[in-house]
C-alpha cells in the first residue's frame, strides 16, 4: 500500500534531502514537500498521511508547539517527527506531550533518519541514544559551560565538525594527518566539556562560541 508522507519546514535543503532518503527508504510512497501547513492542506486535499515530518529551522519554539498542536490535532493518527538543532529538555518533552512521535537533531546521519522512520511508522516513539543521555545530563544539571579557550584552529575543526565532516574527511581537507585532527577533536570536547557532536551543537548554539 502507498504510503502518504509528508514534509513540511521553509528549510528547502533540509526538505529536499529528507525526500531523497525517504524515496530511497520507504518503496512506494507519495511525498508532499511543503512551505507550512496551509501549503501542505492545498496539496494533498484528500488523503491522510501516514507520516509528518516538521522542520523547525528558523521558527520560535512557541510558533513550533503550536504547529505541532495544530498537526496533531487535525491528523491524529499520523506519525509526526519533529527536525530540530535546538537541545532543550523541557521543550522537546513539551513537543511530545503535544503529539510528536520521533525527535531528529538537523545533523543526525543516516542511519538515525531511518531508524526514526522505522520506529514512527511502526507507531513507537523514537529519540536517538546519544540524545536521550545529554537531556538526562541536563536534567541532573551536569551540562556546563565551558569558557571561550579554543583556538583559531580548533574553532576551525569544531565547525567543520558540526558541519557533520568526519576525522578522515577533515584531515584531507586542512592537508593534516587524521590522527592530528584526532587529538585536536579531544582537546576541543575536553575544553567545551562534552563528549560528542550533539553536546558541541548544543554548548554553541546555547552560548555563541565561535565555532559557528
Amino acid at each position: 500500500m502507498k504510503k502518504i508522507i509528508g514534509i513540511i519546514g521553509n528549510h528547502p535543503i533540509v526538505a529536499h534531502g529528507l525526500r531523497g532518503i525517504i524515496e530511497e527508504f520507504v518503496k512506494s510512497s507519495e511525498i508532499i514537500v511543503a512551505e507550512n501547513l496551509e501549503q501542505f492542506l492545498k496539496l494533498n486535499k484528500r488523503e491522510l498521511p501516514d507520516l509528518l515530518i516538521l522542520g523547525a529551522a528558523g521558527i520560535t519554539n512557541a510558533v513550533m508547539l503550536e504547529t505541532v498542536k495544530q498537526v496533531s490535532k487535525k491528523f491524529s493518527n499520523s506519525g509526526i517527527i519533529l527536525v530540530d538543532r535546538r537541545l532543550n529538555g523541557r521543550i522537546i518533552q513539551a513537543y511530545f506531550d503535544n503529539g510528536v512521535s520521533g525527535y531528529l537533531p538537523v545533523n543526525s546521519d543516516l542511519q538515525e533518519i531511518k531508524q526514526c522512520l522505522l520506529k514512527v511508522m511502526a507507531g513507537l516513539k523514537y529519540i536517538p541514544a546519544d540524545l536521550i543521555l545529554y537531556l538526562l545530563d541536563e536534567k541532573n544539571g551536569l551540562i556546563k559551560s565551558a569558557p571561550k579557550m579554543l583556538t583559531k584552529r580548533e574553532n576551525q575543526i569544531a565547525k567543520l565538525l558540526l558541519e557533520g565532516k568526519g576525522t578522515q574527511l577533515i584531515a584531507k581537507q586542512l592537508d593534516r594527518r587524521p590522527s592530528t585532527i584526532s587529538t585536536i577533536k579531544k582537546n576541543i570536547f575536553r575544553k567545551m566539556n562534552v563528549s560528542g557532536i550533539l553536546q558541541l551543537d548544543a554548548v554553541v548554539s546555547a552560548d555563541g562560541y565561535g565555532a559557528r
